[in-house]
């Protein structure tokens, strides 16, 4: 039954592109636009597939849906979900697997942040960097989060580059800005960069694993019950750098409880990877402490 499932579902892409190059090219472009709105249907019912390997067809099938719908009428909510559609996949199918292919899905989604920026604020000169970032109001939001989320995943693969220590600033303050013009955006996910930077720094150069967990207790306030993320970010970074092996343990505990609960979430999929990391980490207790 799975796999009918798989294959029906990545059959769509396929089925939509023949349908889209069968017609003119004004009717290629009526049909993408007409479609554009029902993606948002898409990304939330990939998110809530609490199945990895059924989502990962999914996720493959609609990275190509993107592309496709992108060479015929591209637009800033195509780039949009194509570049959370990149990072997702990066993250959750190939980070601790095979780095350098979750580094190359972080750049592409990188370039498609740039590409709704409009601009490049990496090449900007200091002063003009902090003025056009003054400048940028909620409808930059988006295209903000999307250049800063999957530049910094990248950076986090590359600590040893002088790239990301040159650019790791303006990608920090990128993300401050994004949380001061929406907290929330993207379940809080702002607040589980910036937490797991003050955790990984060491204090001599700012860092500081309390003022880390403060940003992950944020995340899980703004991102409500029962998605495991801020509790897999604050096991990962600010346990380890506290020293704190009663919190980590604590947090621990949901892997005693009944996945079911998890699974039931709008974003199951990446509680089903959450528990799958948080079962690693437990592995690697006595090494972590």
């Amino acid at each position: 039954m799975t796999s009918a499932r798989r294959g029906g579902r990545a059959a769509l892409p396929a089925l939509l592109l023949a349908a889209l190059l069968a017609g003119g090219c004004s009717m290629q472009r009526m049909v993408v636009k007409g479609v554009t709105p029902a993606l948002d249907h898409f990304v939330a019912a990939l998110y809530a597939e609490p199945d990895l390997e059924l989502a990962r067809g999914a996720f493959e099938s609609d990275i190509h849906l993107l592309d496709g719908l992108r060479r015929v009428r591209d637009g800033a909510r195509l780039q949009e979900l194509q570049a959370m559609a990149m990072t997702g996949y990066g993250l959750i199918y190939w980070e601790g697997v095979d780095d350098q292919r979750a580094g190359a899905c972080y750049r592409r989604a990188l370039d498609l942040g740039l590409g709704l920026l409009g601009l490049d604020p990496f090449a900007l000169e200091e002063e003009a960097f902090q003025t056009w970032l003054a400048g940028t109001g909620r409808a930059d939001l988006p295209a903000l989060f999307w250049t800063a989320f999957p530049y910094g995943a990248w950076m986090n693969l590359n600590l040893d580059s002088q790239e990301a220590l040159f650019f790791l600033p303006r990608v920090e303050a990128m993300t401050r800005r994004c949380l001061e013009l929406d907290e929330g955006y993207f379940f809080g996910a702002g607040h589980l960069f910036l937490g797991a930077l003050d955790c990984t720094r060491p204090r001599f150069v700012g860092g500081d694993p309390e003022a880390g967990r403060v940003h992950f207790r944020a995340a899980a306030r703004l991102s409500g019950d029962g998605l495991l993320l801020p509790l897999l970010f604050e096991a990962r970074h600010y346990c380890p750098a506290a020293l704190d092996e009663e919190r980590f343990d604590e947090i621990l505990r949901v892997l005693d409880e009944d996945p079911a609960r998890w699974s039931r979430h709008p974003q199951a999929l990446l509680n089903t990877w959450c528990l799958e990391q948080l079962e690693q980490l437990a592995a690697r207790r006595e090494e972590l402490f």
